[in-house]
């Protein structure tokens, strides 16, 4: 996806960029399918963890129809939103969660239909002295649903019929998603639908009341953060992966910075062994011989003149390394950042346990890069 961005940019030929906007959104659609089966597997095996934080639920419900605008406008469909005035306005929950659930709905709304307008309704179901129980209407004129099919739509890779497949694609987990979130949620979703005159989809979740303010999220525009120039510093970069690496350093030295590769963390060592003076570590957490976590953990213990655990010394080629580690590192932060593919709180913890400063999830685009880069970095 990464290298499909990368040529797109340097595409001129109509023709050839026809090609590379087909194979990106190929890649878009599939890894879609991907994570809706990652989400299905993780909450079969019980390792679906909400994230409860405060929230503003307005903005919630927002972000999920930002993300889906340009389809719905492609197909000339309208999206009206309602949210009552009732309803607080911060609630304790898991956003990216509930936004989920709506961004499915919304997502079968759009694919669904040829005339709009699509409503979504944000009421309050009942409001208590602790919680409040939110009820989410997503409305559409589409195809509808089959009678004898309603009772099935929200199992596991389960469509209308085969003609819906054939014709609209997916894997029939969305709905089944979003059922199994609304009950980790401790709600409920239901279905309304009469075949050729469209749906109405239902769900009630349940959130926390809080006097506590969510933190202010820095808006990030595209167009901005490309723009930012950043002061040119020393990058070692640690991913075993070669395609990977190649694409990092294109996007580093996009930005001035001088980047050196190692392959796994004890390269990685070694080549702070001979020259520690890098600004910046970006490191994959999952690599042969020596995984990021490691690493971190190696270099934070020897930056305070630690002794390393037994554990962690066994992972490294010689004791004597160690020592020599600790008389070169000590005394001075480095800024480490990771590269992961999971994006679950349990992960992002770890990642921070193990004493790393931020983490970019895969697959890493420029913008996404370019912000984390700008948030540790000198400006230009």
């Amino acid at each position: 996806m990464g290298m499909t961005d990368l040529a797109l940019e340097k595409a001129v030929d109509p023709q050839q960029r026809s090609y590379l906007e087909t194979v990106k959104l190929s890649a878009d659609s599939l890894l879609s399918l991907i994570n809706d089966i990652l989400d299905f597997s993780k909450i079969e095996a019980g390792q679906m963890e909400l994230d409860e934080h405060p929230f503003i639920l307005a903005e919630a419900v927002e972000a999920a129809i930002r993300t889906v605008s340009v389809l719905s406008k492609e197909k000339g469909l309208d999206i009206a939103i309602d949210i009552s005035l009732e309803l607080p306005k911060v609630v304790e929950g898991d956003s990216l969660r509930f936004r989920q659930i709506i961004l499915n709905l919304l997502s079968n709304a759009i694919k669904f239909s040829e005339k709009g307008p699509i409503r979504v309704l944000v009421t309050p179901e009942k409001i208590g002295p602790e919680s409040v129980a939110v009820r989410v209407a997503v409305i559409d004129r589409g195809i509808g649903i089959k009678a004898d099919k309603i009772g099935a739509i929200f199992s596991a890779f389960s469509q209308a019929d085969s003609s819906v497949s054939r014709k609209f694609g997916g894997t029939g987990l969305g709905l089944a998603i979003c059922r199994q979130l609304c009950e980790l949620m401790d709600g409920t979703i239901s279905v309304q639908s009469e075949h050729g005159k469209g749906a109405t989809f239902t769900f009630i979740v349940i959130f926390g009341l809080t006097a506590e303010e969510p933190p202010q999220k820095k808006k990030i525009d595209t167009a901005v953060v490309e723009a930012i120039r950043l002061q040119p510093v020393r990058v070692l970069l640690v991913e075993d992966n070669p395609a990977n690496r190649f694409l990092l350093r294109v996007v580093l030295e996009k930005f001035q910075h001088q980047v050196t590769e190692a392959v796994d963390g004890v390269e990685a060592l070694h080549i702070l062994l001979e020259d520690d003076r890098f600004d910046l570590i970006i490191t994959d957490v999952q690599m042969p011989r020596l995984d990021g976590y490691s690493l971190t953990r190696i270099i934070r213990r020897c930056e305070q003149d630690e002794l390393l655990d037994k554990e962690t010394a066994d992972k490294l080629e010689n004791n004597s390394l160690s020592e020599r580690l600790r008389s070169r590192l000590r005394g001075r932060h480095r800024l480490i950042i990771a590269m992961t593919a999971n994006a679950m709180s349990g992960d992002q913890e770890k990642c921070f346990n193990a004493g790393m400063d931020d983490y970019l999830t895969k697959p890493i685009d420029k913008v996404q890069l370019a912000a984390t880069l700008k948030r540790w970095l000198p400006g230009g």
